[in-house]
């Protein structure tokens, strides 16, 4: 088969798959009230913005990439709830409040996340939890920015998310 030929089967079998695939609806991603109590008494309201845009971003992109239309009115949805995150750097909120920690300082950090697929009658389709923090202070000491491995955790969480939709809701 000649290369253009073959780009052009791959890019209708692509187009196929996405066309068959079940729209999905994002819910507003929410935070768990432990985690929100956090972010209201230590790290600062403006990161708990953050982490939900990101970890709405993320998983919109996932779902795209798995060959989802991401509606707002969808029959399917996803509820996504951030249970935990901890940061590698300190918060802007933290830097302002005595001691004063200055952001050179590092922890382990990274976030817990959970997900349910939903039909349009309320059954679960799928569930996914995901939960990555840094495994020692040492190995991480390189985090370049405040949330670097709760990025990295609403990463694989995202890829997850994506493959329970192509597993168990694409074809609902």
């Amino acid at each position: 088969m000649r290369p253009i030929h073959l780009l052009a089967a791959l890019a209708a079998w692509g187009f196929a798959q996405a066309a068959s695939a079940a729209p999905v609806a994002i819910a507003p991603v929410a935070v768990a009230p432990a985690l929100e109590t956090k972010f209201r008494d230590d790290y600062g309201p403006r990161e708990s913005e953050y982490l939900v845009r990101e970890t709405t971003d993320e998983v919109t992109e996932a779902l795209m990439h798995a060959g989802a239309t991401v509606e707002r009115d969808a029959r399917v949805r996803v509820e996504i709830t951030l249970v935990d995150a901890k940061p590698n750097r300190p918060t802007f909120a933290q830097m302002g409040r005595p001691p004063f920690i200055d952001f050179s300082s590092i922890s382990i950090g990274g976030a817990e996340l959970h997900a349910v697929f939903r039909s349009a009658d309320g059954r679960t389709l799928s569930e996914v939890s995901y939960k990555y923090y840094d495994p020692r202070l040492d190995e991480f000491s390189q985090a370049n920015s405040t949330w670097t491995t709760a990025r990295r955790a609403i990463d694989s969480f995202a890829r997850r998310v994506a493959e329970a939709y192509r597993a168990n809701v694409a074809s609902s």
